[in-house]
């Protein structure tokens, strides 16, 4: 009787991590083996005509690789769709089989140069088979819901394949729970429960593009993986192939984040319309004999490394503010310029100090046109810091393809500040301005002082110009806020004035906008906020009573209790007739004077001293502190009372004689 046994081998669905180096190579050299046994038994009636082996799963030239040696044991013969294995024993007993390839593969974009317009028209009618719906990859009105809503607005055709792997990457999660079922789940149950293993992910990637006439096909293959899921790091993967006009089948893998190609680890295998397809089937013609297929091994070596992969990317790192407080969020902008004439897609992964906190994910996908420049944005926020410390915080930005940027920014006590919402209000504003292409035809500048005072108001004059060819009506310029609401016809330019107040010492950024239905524009206006500078006379030491006779001393400090550093300070320190001043530039620290007195000095009566301190701000505005204070004198005898009175005298004589 013939008989045919049909083995399916479960995807492993790796996952992977960029960073690492074997990712990061034009091509490899991989030497590929894939083997298992049958097992036949019966008993003393049993006989065996033949037995064949069908390997569906084995590597073919393409786009990607090349194969430079394939045999097998025993011998194939190649036909349509599969390698063909027969052994000539017909006998029972183990039958062993072996694939043994070495292929050269690569990691390529399709150089698509320019925009192939969606949705796809006049499609050739053999690619029709590639939207239908199968087993696995089916379509309901959820899918094409999603998928339509992914798509809404976009005329590219390679923007709206990216929106679709993008979205199923980020919302699918990768979990390994439905990796030991009988079967795969079909699309929709993917993306009802929001889970899966990567032939489920593609499989729902898949669907995504056909419900949108976009012809897509599975790809069963190997590839490598570093994560600590798995205990081996090669092992059987699922992901796919979209078909662009003009260009043929372009690879997607929605599980790795590689769209638009795939990394030299990935040997395809096979493709087909469905992932539910067998990879090896077993016939045999025998009496009385049961077949049990083993396990099947798989085996990859690096046999050579190639060349690595040449940028094709420039990344820039700018954080919004270079320096912020120690409490404090922060904007990190990371430009990414395409240096080729085609599409490119790249994987971002950001690196951070631990003490910084990231409030978004850190790793983000972008496609870029030809030449293109784009922008990507992380909101990260620094707290809990220790104050009298400077730190610098280390920001790196690596791509799909082994190269990276460096920035950093600074955090101090008197770092500019940023809440949560003004961040947040900054990157809206720059993703709406993205949206309204008229933005760039408003001006938007405004005048204000570098340096205000804390709590108190202070003046913001903007102007506000339409450059283009079309009325603004309502439109809303904003102050954080205070809005103002004007109609700005062609050309035409207005003032508005604002005069707010901060709260806030130190650095500072309020937002300035200018918004309606058709533009969105913004300017982040910043200034140094001082509190007024105080100076303080403190721990003023001094005698209880005077004696003739004996010297005597004042101590006394003068400390600065404001952020803002006090400016021409004059200290002065009065004693009866006597005067005597201290001339400083700047105070930023506790000082302490100490003027020693004599008996020369003293009256008979009234003996009193005080110090005065006159400081001004940096606007020049003067201040005085004042500290005085009568001290008693023990009752002098004649003789004392006759020298005072005559070194008195002498102190007023030398006054008059120097005026």
């Amino acid at each position: 009787m013939k008989k045919t046994f049909i083995l399916l081998l479960i995807l492993m669905c790796f996952s992977v991590y960029a960073e690492d180096s074997i990712f990061n190579y034009k091509n490899l050299n991989l030497d590929l083996t894939i083997s298992s046994h049958l097992e036949l038994t019966g008993d003393s009636s049993s006989s065996v005509d033949y037995l064949k082996t069908k390997l569906y799963l084995y590597p073919q030239n393409g786009r990607n690789q090349e194969v430079l040696s394939l045999t097998t044991t025993p011998s194939f013969a190649n036909k349509d769709d599969y390698l063909e294995l027969m052994w000539a024993e017909d006998k029972l007993g183990t039958y062993n089989y072996e694939l043994n390839s070495i292929v050269k593969t690569n990691n390529n974009f399709p150089v698509i140069s320019k925009k192939i317009d969606f949705p796809i028209k006049n499609l050739d009618s053999k690619y029709a088979y590639y939207l239908e719906n199968t087993k696995n990859i089916d379509v309901n009105n959820d899918i094409i819901a999603k998928a339509s809503e992914l798509a809404t607005g976009e005329d590219d055709l390679y923007q709206v394949v990216f929106n679709l792997a993008e979205w199923t990457l980020n919302n699918i999660e990768y979990n390994l729970t439905t990796l030991t079922a009988e079967a795969s789940e079909p699309s929709s149950w993917v993306l009802q429960n929001r889970y899966g293993v990567c032939d489920e992910i593609t499989n729902l990637f898949i669907s995504f593009c056909r419900s949108l006439g976009i012809p897509a096909r599975f790809v069963s293959g190997i590839s490598y993986t570093n994560s600590d899921l798995f205990e081996s790091e090669w092992g059987l993967h699922g992901w796919a192939e979209v078909y662009f006009p003009e260009h043929g089948w372009v690879s997607f893998d929605p599980t790795y984040g590689q769209f638009g190609y795939t990394d030299a680890t990935h040997i395809k295998l096979r493709d087909s319309i469905d992932s539910d397809k067998s990879s090896t089937r077993f016939e045999w013609q025998a009496h009385n004999v049961e077949l049990n297929a083993g396990p099947t091994n798989l085996d990859v070596k690096i046999v050579d490394y190639g060349n690595k992969l040449n940028k094709f990317v420039e990344i820039e790192i700018i954080p919004l503010s270079s320096e912020v407080s120690l409490d404090s969020f922060n904007l990190i902008e990371v430009k990414v310029k395409n240096l080729k004439n085609y599409y490119i897609s790249t994987e971002l992964i950001l690196s951070k100090a631990i003490e910084v906190k990231l409030h978004d994910s850190r790793v983000k996908y972008l496609l870029l046109g030809p030449k293109e420049e784009k922008s990507v944005y992380y909101i990260v926020e620094v707290d809990d810091l220790k104050k009298n410390y400077i730190y610098t915080f280390p920001i790196e930005v690596f791509d799909s393809f082994g190269y990276s940027k460096e920035s950093s920014f600074k955090s101090k006590e008197k770092g500019v500040t940023y809440t949560f919402g003004q961040i947040w209000q900054i990157l809206t504003n720059i993703e709406e301005q993205k949206v309204k292409k008229y933005s760039r035809n408003i001006d938007l500048n405004c005048i204000y002082p570098s340096s205000v005072f804390y709590n108190e108001s202070f003046g913001v004059s903007c102007l506000v110009k339409n450059n283009g060819n079309v009325i603004l009506e309502n439109l809303k310029v904003c102050l954080e806020k205070n809005c103002e609401k004007i109609n700005l016809g062609i050309s035409q330019t207005k003032n508005i004035s604002f005069t707010p107040v901060i709260s806030i010492i130190g650095e500072s950024e309020i937002i300035i906008s200018a918004k309606n239905s058709e533009v969105t524009k913004t300017n982040q206006l910043r200034v140094i906020v001082e509190d007024k500078p105080k100076l303080n006379i403190l721990d003023v030491v001094y005698p209880d009573i005077l004696e003739f006779g004996p010297e005597f001393k004042v101590d006394f400090q003068v400390s600065k209790t404001s952020i803002a550093k006090p400016k021409n300070a004059v200290v002065s320190f009065y004693f009866n007739d006597r005067i005597t001043n201290w001339n400083i530039d700047e105070i930023d620290a506790t000082q302490r004077f100490t003027i020693e007195l004599d008996k020369s000095m003293l009256n008979i009566e009234n003996n009193n001293f005080a110090i005065k301190v006159v400081y001004y701000d940096n606007k020049n505005n003067e201040y005085i502190e004042r500290f005085e204070k009568n001290l008693p004198i023990k009752e002098p005898s004649f003789i004392q009372k006759i020298v005072m009175w005559f070194s008195k005298f002498g102190r007023d004589m030398d006054n008059l004689l120097s005026k």
